[in-house]
């Protein structure tokens, strides 16, 4: 009868600084219509040592696992919770190493350009599917698209997968939960590509940066 909102979320600790998320309780009535009870509920962690509530904002300051617990009406639910610092991911044909050929001086020259989507897009947080195009930039194979805002610090490694004489990556359920449901009904995220050799990795080609917003709701 009750839900807590976020459900199963992925807080990150990013620069040293606390995560903060509000959390809200909502009531399923007989209708199938949901009434926002965060008022009455009493909010709580299962392990305090990982953060704490004042209300229905919580602070997180350490990484780990636990549960968020709900309280009122008599009732009390639960949803997990995962406190982490900064992500990386390597997908797309990328090897284990691609985080660590992009420590060559920046060339202009080799700078990957985004095509899609369009500066300044805000997209609902369930979309769940957004593809990225780029130009690669000359002689890049390699790529790494960086994902920062408030509480988001997520790098993703892949190759390029082309689209006619450009490429695409497409977020899969993990890079798209930490970076939108983080980014939900918060500031513009910022994201930036940076292109290099994948086999013989020198000079770094970084594109313009760009932003993108997730609404709060659904």
């Amino acid at each position: 009868p009750m839900r807590i909102v976020p459900s199963d979320a992925t807080l990150m600790l990013v620069g040293g600084k606390d995560a903060i998320r509000d959390y809200a309780l909502q009531s399923q009535n007989a209708d199938g219509t949901e009434t926002d009870i965060t008022a009455e509920a009493t909010f709580f962690l299962l392990d305090p040592t990982l953060g704490s509530f004042v209300g229905n904002k919580l602070t997180a300051s350490k990484e780990g696992k636990t549960m968020v617990r709900a309280s009122a009406r008599g009732m009390t639910v639960e949803t997990p919770l995962t406190v982490r610092g900064p992500v990386t991911i390597v997908t797309g044909g990328a090897t284990a190493d691609a985080p660590t050929k992009f420590g060559g001086a920046v060339d202009a020259t080799r700078a990957p350009s985004i095509v899609y989507p369009s500066n300044g897009t805000i997209v609902p947080p369930n979309m769940n599917l957004l593809e990225f195009h780029f130009q690669p930039g000359a002689g890049n194979t390699l790529f790494e698209l960086a994902f920062a805002g408030a509480g988001i610090d997520v790098k993703v490694y892949f190759n390029c997968t082309a689209v006619g004489s450009g490429c695409v990556y497409s977020p899969d359920a993990t890079v798209w939960k930490y970076v939108a449901e983080n980014g939900r009904g918060s500031e513009p995220v910022t994201y930036t590509l940076r292109g290099v050799d994948g086999t013989a990795p020198g000079k770094v080609g970084v594109s313009a940066s760009q932003q993108i917003s997730f609404g709060q709701d659904d």
